[in-house]
């Protein structure tokens, strides 16, 4: 069964990023990553596609989301560049 997340229909209005950047995230729950491959999960997400192709600005979105999953302490700085997510976000 697929879910809204990775199948999102044309009548929906988009995710916000933050959720975008929630769904796009669970699968690193409890690793530590690159910045880079969080962006590029981020911005691999369907959802963000949508976004990206109504002229959003997607890199901005996407620091705003991380920036917000930072301080809800989901995302936690580990090394230059590298980034803990939280095992919460996986439940």
């Amino acid at each position: 069964m697929t879910t809204p997340a990775t199948q999102p229909s044309r009548e929906t209005k988009p995710f916000s990023w933050l959720l975008i950047a929630v769904d796009a995230l669970q699968p690193f729950a409890g690793s530590t990553v690159p910045l880079e491959t969080l962006y590029e999960a981020i911005a691999a997400h369907p959802h963000a596609r949508i976004r990206e192709r109504m002229a959003d600005e997607v890199r901005c979105g996407i620091m705003r989301a991380i920036w917000r999953l930072q301080d809800a302490e989901l995302l936690l700085p580990r090394a230059r560049d590298r980034w803990k997510v939280d095992s919460e976000l996986g439940a």
